[in-house]
């Protein structure tokens, strides 16, 4: 048993690192040697936990999208709590994720599909959409409650997910907005959009 927790420690730890190294360089700029020297690592440590570079790289992507899809657990088939607190919680807890301690994986999310082979591509994708669709149903749910204008609540969607993955490229932990002043924007910059005039509270701008 302490055999598997240590293997599953190096697995996490080399995953950090490539996290971190790829964010730094670009995937194209990252070797398996520059992730096992960054790890203090011999190559061949590396090997024992991932088969090559690509291998790493769906099992980075798959860990990030399995993470935003368990912090929606529950919402897909929620009809009991109001769709405005379903949004506020999703963006809240999406931009959490999204420039909080695992923001080093950047622009990562987006942009690596073609480094991987055509069978991860398709499994990422599908993970990309399961976390979509529910995003998806809230929207309609708000619509069809009388709670947000007729829209194209797959636009919506869209533009609400790329809100929150880009604020990756000008965020700082330095800087004069934390993430929770940044995710308030952004729920109070889509609902402005959303709502019906007769929903809004007093005093929401």
């Amino acid at each position: 048993m302490a055999n598997e927790k240590q293997g599953s420690d190096k697995k996490a730890f080399i995953m950090k690192t490539a996290r971190e190294l790829i964010w730094e360089k670009g995937y194209d700029k990252t070797s398996m040697r520059d992730i096992a020297r960054a790890c203090s690592y011999e190559p061949s440590n590396t090997y024992n936990y991932f088969s090559c570079k690509e291998q790493l790289l769906y099992e980075l992507l798959e860990e990030e999208t399995g993470m935003m899809i368990s912090l929606l657990k529950g919402l897909e088939n929620d009809g009991k709590s109001s769709p405005i607190e379903q949004l506020q919680y999703i963006i809240r807890q999406q931009v959490d994720l999204t420039l909080g301690a695992r923001m080093v994986s950047g622009l990562m999310f987006d942009v690596e599909l073609r480094n991987l082979s055509a069978d991860h591509v398709k499994k990422i994708i599908y993970l990309r959409d399961k976390f979509e669709g529910v995003l998806h149903k809230v929207i309609r749910r708000g619509i069809d409650a009388g709670y947000f204008v007729e829209t194209n609540e797959r636009l919506v969607t869209m533009m609400i997910i790329s809100m929150i993955v880009r604020s990756r490229v000008w965020f700082s932990p330095k800087g004069e907005k934390s993430p929770e002043e940044i995710a308030d924007f952004i729920t109070r910059f889509t609902l402005n959009s959303l709502l019906k005039d007769g929903k809004r509270k007093p005093g929401f701008k």
